[in-house]
């Protein structure tokens, strides 16, 4: 075992920095700085799946943890609440005091222990807007012991029909639905026209919401409609091989479509109009093939986005399904 240590974290912020910015950014440091090191990061139950390329312990947090980080609001690399001085400035007293218990334990088995957090390099402003930002950008591979069982899963569907997944954003921060969420309704009415003018099995990327904390709602299943609820330690592989065993995927308006880049799976997503553009830095186009099988639609502003019409919505998906095929 190697006498050096290096701990990464901890990742307390939005999932979608994480996987764009702080991931990469980490395996390139493992890989090179600290590739005689044994490596840990600390952050979120159920992400070790991000690392597992190359960190060699993942620590996760508790649920008394969880539950403080989540009463907050994960902001890009942090978290912040307009109730709290700390917002924006610090990690939360419980995160700080696990990771300094964490290091202090290290301390005493290795001869060096390293440290790397989101606050050494922030991810704001500029660096957010980068082509070609600092990292190693490389596709997520499955976890076999999970794609055995995801696949036997979607056996439940005992027909024909192609299956689509279809992650369903749900967002709302102390009690306000966010201008990037789309009506419950206008999901429920959109999941039917799926399954009854398309024809295809529908696998819904169920993800709690939980405080504010954004996830992804589930429907009721039926002979056509199922339900996946993603938690626990393995929940981010669970994603990763649902995606891949699927014909291709829905995502709501979220920076966490920006995981099926990483799968480079095919993908079509509501966006804002304000935030399309995030979606078409040549870093994912380079996972993409350059979005060879990407749609984005973001046709409509913050808040015009909840009661865009459906029937559009639709529309555009079915052309961009029919064309899976032609390639």
């Amino acid at each position: 075992m190697s006498n050096k240590v290096v701990i990464f974290g901890p990742w307390v912020g939005e999932f979608s920095f994480e996987i764009s910015w702080w991931m990469p950014e980490i395996r390139l440091l493992r890989n090179t700085k600290y590739k005689d090191y044994h490596a840990i990061h600390v952050g979120y139950l159920g992400r070790k799946g991000l690392y597992k390329d190359f960190i060699d312990e993942y620590i996760p947090f508790d649920d008394e943890i969880n539950n403080e980080i989540k009463f907050w609001m994960p902001d890009c690399y942090l978290v912040r609440d307009e109730k709290d001085s700390r917002s924006g400035i610090n990690m939360p007293v419980s995160v700080g005091v696990l990771f300094e218990d964490i290091k202090l334990e290290l301390e005493e088995k290795y001869d060096v222990v390293e440290v790397v957090t989101p606050l050494d390099n922030p991810i704001i402003g500029d660096r957010c807007r980068e082509e070609n930002p600092i990292g190693e950008y490389k596709h997520l591979s499955v976890n076999p012991t999970v794609d055995e069982k995801v696949k036997k899963d979607l056996q439940v569907f005992d027909n024909d029909r192609d299956t689509v997944c279809v992650m369903a954003r749900s967002r709302t921060r102390f009690g306000e639905v966010d201008g990037e969420t789309w009506n419950p309704d206008n999901w429920g009415l959109f999941v039917y026209k799926l399954v009854n003018e398309l024809n295809v099995n529908v696998v819904m990327m169920g993800i709690p919401e939980q405080r504010n904390y954004p996830g992804s709602l589930a429907f009721e299943d039926s002979e056509y409609i199922k339900s996946f609820v993603f938690e626990g330690e393995d929940s981010i592989d669970y994603q990763i091989s649902l995606l891949k065993n699927t014909k291709c995927s829905i995502y709501g308006a979220s920076g966490a479509v920006t995981l099926t880049f990483f799968t480079d799976t095919p993908v079509f997503t509501q966006q804002s109009k304000e935030n399309g553009n995030r979606l078409n830095f040549k870093w994912q186009k380079s996972l993409t093939n350059s979005h060879k099988s990407v749609k984005l639609f973001d046709k409509y502003s913050m808040g015009e986005l909840y009661d865009s019409p459906v029937q559009e919505l639709f529309d555009e998906f079915k052309e961009f399904y029919k064309g899976l095929d032609n390639e």
